[in-house]
């Protein structure tokens, strides 16, 4: 399997895209530094018209629009191709594909389209997993190049995620334990890719090492790859210098 590159400054994905979705809210303590959040209001505030009205004072207002399903799905098939052949897309991060307030259809046509793109994986990612199983029924057959993936924070996340990601029969579930707020002791069988990472930016909220240690060893007992994105603190990295030597792993799945 050819690896990421973390060109666009996500070590775990080649590249993002937004199908034409603007705007979210906040609905967990994962969210309080919330990267979008910050950049949709600079957006708004050079112009861009998608972005206004949908950050008020530099926060979310909970206004959330998309573009008509024509355009997102044209979106999609125009991801450039990769000159290695594959490539990794994480779609949607200023915002959430699963957001009460997009459409079902509307997704589902989105993720049919990528199911065309198989020389791509799509990465999806979600703080609302217990819409997936409408949208899988909507879907009908899921495709086998789309991952579904819920972010969760604590054990507390977890617990309100797993059920809704465990519905989905996508060849790849997975997990973005970022910020890592505190011990995920759940069970993780079904899941076949963790991701864990440390707060970034301004505030950014220790990350407890303890609980890294006892995730990996939970994905080493399932099988799950395991993959340490960053530690935390202000500037960005996409290297492992400041993350313990025996967490620095970066293991990607590979689909059975």
């Amino acid at each position: 399997m050819i690896l990421p590159s973390g060109k666009c400054g996500i070590a775990w994905t080649d590249a993002t895209l937004n199908p034409g979705l603007y705007g979210c809210a906040k609905v967990s303590a994962a969210c309080k530094n919330c990267y979008a959040e910050a950049m949709a209001a600079r957006l708004a505030g050079m112009g861009q018209a998608a972005y206004v009205g949908a950050t008020r004072d530099g926060r979310w207002t909970g206004r959330v629009t998309v573009a008509p399903v024509a355009d997102a799905v044209a979106r999609v098939r125009a991801v450039p191709r990769s000159r290695s052949g594959h490539r990794y897309v994480f779609v949607t991060s200023m915002s959430d594909v699963l957001h009460e307030d997009v459409p079902t259809e509307w997704t589902a046509a989105i993720v049919r389209a990528m199911g065309e793109r198989p020389d791509v994986t799509w990465q999806l990612l979600t703080k609302r997993a217990y819409r997936y199983p409408e949208l899988a029924d909507a879907i009908g057959a899921w495709p086998r190049n789309v991952w579904a993936g819920a972010t969760v924070e604590n054990a507390s996340a977890a617990d309100a995620q797993l059920p809704g990601l465990l519905a989905v029969p996508a060849a790849v579930r997975w997990l973005s334990v970022e910020p890592m707020m505190g011990p995920v002791p759940l069970p993780l069988d079904g899941l076949a890719w963790v991701v864990c990472g440390g707060e970034r930016g301004d505030g950014a909220r220790a990350m407890p090492w303890a609980a890294a240690y006892d995730l990996r060893a939970r994905c080493a007992e399932v099988g799950a790859a395991f993959y340490m994105k960053q530690a935390a603190g202000f500037a960005p990295r996409k290297d492992l210098s400041d993350v313990p030597a025996d967490l620095r792993v970066r293991e990607m799945p590979v689909p059975a």
